[in-house]
Parts: C-alpha cells; structure tokens; sequence
C-alpha cells in the first residue's frame, strides 16, 4: 500500500537518524511537517527531531523509511523548492544561539530524500491553546508576552532575520521554564534573510495577521512586518479575537479598540495595540526596539 500521508511513526520507533538521534515517539504533523521526539546520542538530551513533509505530494510505503519523490517534473521542483526553503530557514534559526526566548535549532541534515530540523524539546502549549483556555488575558501577562517576543524578534533583527509568521501557533508558553525563560517563539520553516527576502506570500497564510505589505512587493518587507503580526497577537490575547484581514480592512477599518472589548485593558496598552497594526507602516512602530519601550513604560 502507498499512503498520501504517513509519518514515520513505528517504522522508525529506536531508530536512529544521522547517525545520532534515536526516535522515540511520533509527535504529530504540522501541514508540512511530520513532529518525533529523539533522543540526542551525542548529549542524551530529549529533542524534538521535524521531518519535511509535504502531505499533498510526497509518499511512503508501509514499512519504508525513505519518502518516495514524485515524477512530475513540476510537482518536484516544487517539493525541492520548500525543502530548499525549509533547511535555508532552519539554518537561519541556527544563528540565535542560547536566547532564552527562542526555541533552540541545533541542527539540520538530509535524509531519506527528505530534510531534518532539530530543536529544543520544551513541555508548553502554543499560545492559541493558551487563549482558548484561558480567555483574555491580564494586562500584565499580555505585556510580559509581548516582551519576551520583543527580546527573540530584536535578536532575529540584528541577524537580520524576519520572522514573518508570528502567529499564536508559533508561541509557545513553557511549563518546563522559569518565568524569564517560558515564552518561546518558534522560527523554524518560515524565517527570511531580510537581505534577501522574495517570497512575501508566506506570511497571507495567516488571515488577520498577515500587515498589508504581504500582499504587495516583497522589498516592502521589514522588521515593521514583524511589528505587525505581532500586534496582531497582542490584540488577539486582550480580546480573544484576531484582526480583520489588512485587505478588508484598507476597504473598511471597522476594528474596535481592544479596551472598548475587553474594560479589564487600559487605554494605554489599547493604543500600543492599535499603532502595532497601522495600516500604513510609516504610522507602525518601524522597530522592535520602539515597541518594547512603549511596553515597558
């Protein structure tokens, strides 16, 4: 049998990958991604070991480790584009190295005609789960977040890196971490050289966080884009809600103040808020650096 969509699950259970990481359990699969946690030979430190895979073109047998590529010459150059883009960015993560609020890339390699990311193991929930739990969140917890994202976005910056997907599901809220240490963001599989940036549509794939500029030149991108989206998250923990789409919202900006939904945000935070998500970048904080001052006020 050949399966459209199939992990590695116990095909690969005490396995070993790259000569040095031993699966021990299939985590999950993420839209182009397939999640195991390992077991680091080198340091016997858990890991979490992500497999490229992409669910609508590539295949595995029953029983097979190795991914099987697909003939169309067409279909191929695009599984070889978005694993080329998969190991470029986890390569890109691999430049922060120890800041407490980023989840850790140690290592990327291929195999099995596919590519391997490896990060940080961390027992968390992503900050969508975290919201649906727990509703709106404090002010003070909405700054302390916003914070910790504003110290892992200021260091990507200075590599000059952008982020580009700073969504909930990419946040994780650590429950394995001392305070300082238990907000991580995610920036494996859609970070960008801010250099060299191309590909701007990565980010519409997230509808009410993706800034206008998504949509229109990639040389508009910049670290204002990241300000965006994560105004867009601050807004989302003080009202539960995300914000319109930028497009409809340059048609007709309807959007409430976050103090006018929620009475427990004050004013101040409110407006924070609603510069983070200015339509046009010249009215945005430009720099992570503007926007942690204003939070730390």
């Amino acid at each position: 049998d050949v399966a459209p969509s199939r992990g590695l699950g116990d095909v690969y259970k005490r396995q070993v990958l790259n000569n040095r990481y031993k699966i021990t359990e299939q985590l999950g699969n993420h839209g182009y991604k397939y999640d195991y946690k390992a077991i680091d030979g080198k340091t016997q430190c858990m890991c979490v070991v992500s497999e490229f895979y992409m669910h609508s073109i590539l295949v595995r047998e029953c029983g097979e480790k190795e991914i099987q590529l697909p003939h169309s010459q067409r279909l191929l150059r695009e599984c070889e584009y978005s694993k080329g883009r998969f190991v470029e960015s986890a390569k890109l993560a691999g430049r922060v190295c120890n800041n407490p609020n980023i989840l850790s890339t140690y290592d990327v390699f291929c195999e099995n005609n596919t590519a391997y990311c490896v990060t940080e193991s961390v027992e968390a929930m992503d900050l969508e789960l975290h919201i649906r739990k727990n509703g709106c969140l404090a002010e003070d917890e909405i700054r302390y977040i916003a914070r910790c994202l504003c110290r892992a976005l200021d260091e990507l910056h200075k590599k000059s890196i952008l982020h580009l997907r700073i969504v909930p599901e990419n946040i994780l809220i650590c429950t394995d971490r001392d305070a300082y240490e238990n907000v991580k963001l995610i920036v494996d599989g859609g970070c960008w050289d801010k250099n060299t940036v191309r590909d701007m549509h990565v980010c519409t794939m997230y509808p009410g966080y993706c800034p206008p500029e998504g949509y229109g030149r990639c040389s508009e991108a910049g670290t204002w884009s990241d300000v965006y989206m994560l105004g867009a998250v601050m807004y989302k923990m003080a009202t539960r809600i995300r914000p319109d789409e930028s497009t409809n919202r340059f048609i007709h900006d309807d959007t409430k103040l976050p103090h006018e939904l929620n009475p427990q945000i004050s004013e101040k935070l409110s407006k924070i808020i609603m510069r983070a998500i200015e339509l046009k970048r010249r009215k945005r904080y430009c720099r992570i650096a503007q926007l942690m001052r204003e939070l730390s006020k």
